[in-house]
């Protein structure tokens, strides 16, 4: 076909086309309808495949056992009282604000900071059991770069808040979903398979992914 007569055929398609009506009810979210599962069996199951570790005991006691087996000595973290389960953020490693200075020289040193920042501590608002992946928010008290930036993400996850898949979520009247300045799904460590197809964890984020469910 002729480009002239390709485009005498959009033309005249735009003129006559008629879109069809928005149906007359809302037809609400949609949800899979999947099979009943044991949420936190599937989940631990799915995010294991995806290179996370999943624990189930105290978080303070995994902090203390990431500290040592990683040799951390800074973190960045959400502030204790944003975090279920844990009781003190931990007082041996030197904790770097994220507070950014107002002067040029400061916001230089404040942002060379995170290139060395070994870990990270914060929460989680939900997760998926269908994929292994959970969602953090960050805020006022929360910080996004505790998530990003780090070599190892500790993620304190409440049981409770484990839902099927990410539809389930978003369905649920307690899903915030237009609240806070930034949301992340995350689902193991960070990995990029950009160079000869070969995965490659830790590149543009966490290369280690601990979860702790409470």
């Amino acid at each position: 076909m002729e480009r002239s007569d390709f485009l005498a055929r959009v033309e005249t398609a735009q003129a006559s086309a008629i879109l069809p009506d928005h149906p007359p009810d809302d037809p609400g979210q949609w949800v899979p309808e999947l099979p009943e599962v044991d949420l936190v069996t599937r989940f631990i199951e799915m995010a294991e495949k995806m290179a996370a570790e999943i624990h189930t005991v105290p978080v303070d006691d995994v902090i203390s056992e990431v500290i040592d087996r990683y040799a951390i000595d800074n973190y960045i973290s959400w502030d204790a009282d944003r975090i279920d389960g844990l009781d003190e953020l931990p007082d041996g490693p030197r904790r770097i604000h994220t507070e950014t200075p107002r002067g040029v020289d400061g916001r230089a040193e404040h942002n060379a900071a995170y290139m060395d920042c070994q870990l990270g501590i914060t929460g989680a608002e939900a997760a998926f059991a269908e994929t292994g992946t959970i969602v953090v928010r960050s805020g006022p008290g929360q910080p996004r770069m505790a998530s990003l930036v780090p070599l190892v993400h500790v993620a304190v996850l409440p049981r409770e808040r484990i839902f099927r898949s990410a539809s389930h979520w978003a369905a649920d009247p307690s899903a915030r979903m237009a609240e806070g300045s930034n949301v992340v799904f995350i689902t193991g460590p960070s990995k990029t398979a950009d160079i000869e197809s070969i995965v490659t964890l830790g590149v543009h984020g966490p290369k280690h992914l601990h979860i702790v469910i409470v």
